[in-house]
């Protein structure tokens, strides 16, 4: 059964986005369910996830994790791009879902547009990967959403010199660090907005003129 242009009740959606999680494990340091789950919508059509990809240097890799043979094995890689592959093997992900278009679906590095069957049913599975230069606080912070949220949100830092690039943030081509999403509020001089609030209509406004330095919170 596939769940794909179907709308998914938001706790089946949140159960099965967690499921995915603790089934992607350690091919990642952390991972947060995002999109219409984290803004808590009645109904969703696209499971979101933002993670950060285990570091792409040597690890030690127990006993069948990621094709490893035997205890503590050095492998080297992208491991969430290992994992994923590895899933596709199984079966457990598939790469076939929908598109309005003929392109095939991406498959990392930063992007795995996948079906996650579970418990007899596809689930459509929108997967983003942080890595450098993008941040952590401005990936999950876009991703929340909404799109026009998001679209919105962008545009604040316009009267400050203050640019979205490649998953961060930069003034005159200098990065600004946001670690955590709230660090993306305050560098962009937006109030904090609960995700359930951020599907509301919005009345576009612009930042101040002035530049802000960069001991601005």
């Amino acid at each position: 059964m596939s769940n794909s242009g179907s709308a998914i009740p938001l706790d089946q959606a949140r159960a099965v986005g967690l499921a995915f999680i603790r089934d992607i494990g350690m091919a990642v340091m952390r991972a947060e369910l995002a999109g219409s789950v984290r803004r808590e919508r009645d109904l969703v059509h696209d499971i979101e996830i933002v993670v950060i990809p285990m570091a792409d240097v040597q690890a030690r890799l127990p006993i069948g994790f990621l094709s490893a043979t035997s205890p503590g094995q050095l492998s080297r890689g992208d491991h969430l791009e290992r994992r994923i592959h590895e899933m596709l093997d199984r079966g457990i992900v598939t790469r076939d879902r929908p598109r309005r278009d003929t392109k095939a679906n991406p498959l990392g590095p930063r992007y795995y547009r996948i079906g996650y069957n579970h418990q007899g049913s596809n689930y459509p599975i929108d997967l983003f990967a942080v890595k450098p230069p993008a941040q952590w606080g401005v990936v999950f912070l876009i991703r929340t959403g909404s799109a026009e949220y998001s679209h919105w949100f962008v545009q604040q830092g316009y009267g400050h010199g203050v640019r979205v690039r490649d998953g961060h943030l930069e003034r005159n081509g200098v990065t600004i660090d946001t670690p955590e999403e709230i660090d993306v509020f305050r560098r962009m001089l937006v109030p904090y907005a609960d995700p359930k609030e951020r599907d509301v209509e919005i009345e576009l406004t612009w930042g101040p003129d002035e530049d802000q330095g960069e001991d601005q919170p």
